[in-house]
């Protein structure tokens, strides 16, 4: 089930909660990591959440996720 809570900030799905504006930070970090390169689906979807767990740590770690995007 998905509920959002009041300030729109994070959402839960279950027991896990997710922070938007992290999610965003790790989406935008890959897609300019990227730079036009393509990955499959679930291969995308898999370096999104590493960045966010990464960016969810320390915010200052976008940048380092788009240099390792960059570098792979």
């Amino acid at each position: 089930m998905f509920a959002s809570t009041s300030d729109n900030s994070q959402s839960s799905i279950g027991m896990a909660f997710l922070n938007k504006a992290v999610m965003k930070a790790a989406i935008e970090a890959v897609d300019v990591g990227l730079d036009g390169r393509s990955l499959p689906s679930d291969k995308k979807a898999e370096l999104i959440l590493v960045a966010y767990d990464l960016i969810l740590k320390d915010s200052s770690n976008k940048d380092n996720v788009i240099r390792l995007v960059r570098a792979a």
